[in-house]
């Protein structure tokens, strides 16, 4: 599973949505209906440790498209996911 920092690094809303809907599919298959992500922290200083590759990246408006993507995925999966921070 790539981290939200590949997928930032892709750029692509139809990536982030794939591996939402892939991993709502395996957390379904767990009995898990919730997760809490993504992560839409913006990175702003290349190496934090605090966020590190759980960021989309530093734009707001990338990340904004591509949390949503994401929490799609997660939905089609019938996974509800939660925007973090």
């Amino acid at each position: 599973m790539p981290t939200p920092r590949a997928l930032g690094r892709i750029g692509e809303p139809a990536a982030a949505r794939f591996v939402g809907r892939l991993l709502g599919r395996r957390l379904r298959s767990l009995g898990f209906g919730l997760d809490f992500a993504p992560c839409l922290d913006l990175d702003t200083e290349g190496e934090n440790p605090v966020i590190g590759s759980r960021s989309l990246g530093r734009d707001p408006d990338r990340v904004a498209a591509l949390g949503e993507a994401f929490v799609r995925g997660l939905a089609e999966s019938g996974v509800t996911g939660c925007f973090k921070h």
